[in-house]
């Protein structure tokens, strides 16, 4: 097997607006830290892959798209084996919408799209022999916000989380460390709201860590962290603690791990049906509408304004078409098998519950799960509980993101098509 890397930096060079939280103060003043995109590509004797890791919030499908058909012509590769992965940072401009929260920048979108590609370009013609191996660490430096009141404190009782760090070691054949993959489930919102600086936030202090300390390349993929926030925020210093702390337990797994020859390298790209829950009728957004018009109009909250202008939105819809509501979102899922590893690649803000339920099934020490890959445009997938309980992943967010959420058994339907999957 052979494998190339590159990255890029990616930080914008003019304000613009950035991601991830509601009615922020001004677009963006300076550089926290520098924003990347990351391009690991492996060829085997009968599969290729590319493996892009971007230091932004989100991405929607049609972006992906776009990129994919681009790559493809110019490596000549099958546009389904390029996976495109966001690091879920909220202090990087917005490439997805996201009602008050974030609108792309058109030029912007433009110069990443170059980027990439270049970077693509590069990693592929760079490509050398290579072996891996891999290993397991536990850090405990996310708080399930479902279940816990978030404060800023190390001593605070987790919750459900999921507290794996798992590591992916890549070296040439004289054993020299090339690139290390890791990955971690917890929302990187250390800067929180009133942040305007751009920022990778803990992951690429992460990144950086390992780079200089290991002497290699590093590439963060995210975790099922949509409902675990991190124990820590508020500030940059917060920010470097935890990825010094989740950068330092990288370093002691893959110092720990022996690599081997790949003598099994298989990508296998799946798409899956998941419902859509059917939308308010034409009357009852009228009626939100209204309510919102009569009620709200002196001093609205944000979610109040993003409620109307999602209700706005939706009442065109359906007053042009009701018929063009969908019913089911197509979605994207990727199993790469390194030896007997799987890496899996999900689509969207999982919840860490479905993550763990995942692991359990198919074995938690031969398995990595991924998410934000590809397509977000839906935003949360929540479990039947969280749509039991309510609150903001399951009421609110998706009216900051689009039109539609996802159906109640949406999370099981996932579930029952990866296991049947994996295990063909």
């Amino acid at each position: 097997m052979k494998i190339g890397f590159s990255r890029h930096n990616i930080n914008p060079t003019w304000p613009l607006e950035l991601w991830g939280f509601a009615k922020r103060h001004g677009k963006s003043d300076g550089i926290l830290s520098d924003l990347y995109v990351r391009v690991l590509t492996v060829s085997g004797e009968n599969t290729s892959l590319v493996i892009i890791s971007l230091d932004v919030g989100a991405i929607g499908g049609d972006f992906a798209d776009h990129i994919k058909e681009d790559i493809s012509k110019k490596i000549k590769i099958d546009k389904n084996n390029i996976i495109i992965s966001t690091t879920h940072t909220h202090s990087a401009p917005a490439l997805i919408k996201l009602r008050n929260a974030g609108i792309p920048d058109e030029r912007y979108m433009n110069m990443i799209q170059s980027i990439i590609r270049k970077t693509v370009v590069k990693a592929n013609k760079d490509q050398i022999p290579a072996k891996f191996g891999y290993g397991f660490g536990k850090l405990d430096f996310g708080v399930n916000r479902r279940e816990n009141e978030i404060r800023s404190d190390l001593l605070q009782n987790s919750g459900l989380i999921d507290p794996d760090v798992s590591v992916v070691r890549i070296d040439n054949l004289e054993d020299i460390p090339l690139v290390v993959l890791f990955n971690y489930a917890v929302h990187p919102v250390t800067l929180y709201a009133d942040n305007i600086k751009v920022s990778a936030d803990y992951p690429g202090e992460a990144c950086k860590y390992i780079e200089n300390n290991l002497n290699c390349e590093a590439m963060f993929l995210q975790g099922t962290c949509a409902n675990i926030n991190p124990k820590i925020f508020g500030d940059f210093e917060k920010t470097k603690t935890i990825g010094k702390a989740l950068g330092s337990e990288v370093i002691r797994v893959a110092e720990e791990v022996e690599t081997h020859e790949i003598s099994s390298f298989e990508f296998t790209p799946h798409r899956v049906k998941l419902p859509i829950e059917k939308p308010p009728s034409i009357d009852e957004i009228t009626e939100i509408i209204s309510r919102h018009e009569n009620f709200y109009s002196a001093e609205p909250t944000i979610f109040e304004e993003t409620e109307l202008e999602w209700a706005l939105d939706l009442y065109s819809i359906l007053n042009k078409n009701p018929k063009v509501i969908p019913q089911y979102v197509d979605q994207s899922i990727g199993i790469l098998k390194l030896n007997d590893l799987s890496i899996l690649f999900l689509a969207g803000e999982i919840f860490v519950e479905t993550g763990l339920k995942i692991k359990e099934i198919l074995n938690p020490q031969k398995i990595i799960v991924v998410g934000y890959t590809d397509d977000c445009s839906l935003g949360y997938l929540p479990t039947e509980e969280a749509y039991k309980e309510g609150d903001y992943e399951v009421e609110q967010a998706y009216k900051y993101y689009g039109l539609f959420r996802y159906a109640m058994n949406a999370e099981q339907i996932l579930i029952s098509e990866i296991v049947r999957f994996a295990k063909k």
